[in-house]
């Protein structure tokens, strides 16, 4: 919870000295979320994210310097630096974080759901001691 706060701390402070470009939706006084979602899942499970997505993706394994350099628009980000802040994408720890629109992740962390539960139907051996969510 600390990290994710000092870490929104740093990105909001970036931000109104204008090092972060085009705009960032701050997290401050939302870090009990990210910390409490960070002791429940596993890199396996589907992690969808709303456009506050940076603490999100911090507290889902993402690389706080990879984070930071998206922001920034930098090369070493998740996406090389085109998604900035608010569109935070990582394969390796399946994030897939950051849509600009209220309540836009909603239809697809309801389909990535629904694909975990076809993967077990659909292959029930391979799938047998799945224990993924979304």
């Amino acid at each position: 919870m600390q990290l994710c706060r000092q870490f929104d701390d740093a990105c909001t402070e970036a931000y109104m000295q204008g090092e972060i470009r085009g705009y960032m939706h701050p997290d401050s006084g939302q870090e009990a979320i990210p910390a409490l979602i960070a002791d429940c899942i596993k890199r396996s499970d589907k992690k969808l994210s709303d456009y506050r997505a940076h603490t999100h993706a911090l507290a889902s394994g993402v690389s706080p310097d990879a984070i930071m350099a998206e922001k920034y628009g930098k090369d070493g980000g998740m996406c090389h630096g085109s998604g900035g802040s608010m569109h935070i994408y990582d394969k390796k720890n399946n994030f897939q974080g950051g849509w600009a629109l209220v309540a836009e992740q909603l239809p697809y962390a309801t389909g990535a759901a629904r694909s975990i539960l076809l993967d077990r139907m659909l292959r029930p051996d391979e799938y047998k001691d799945d224990d993924r969510i979304a």
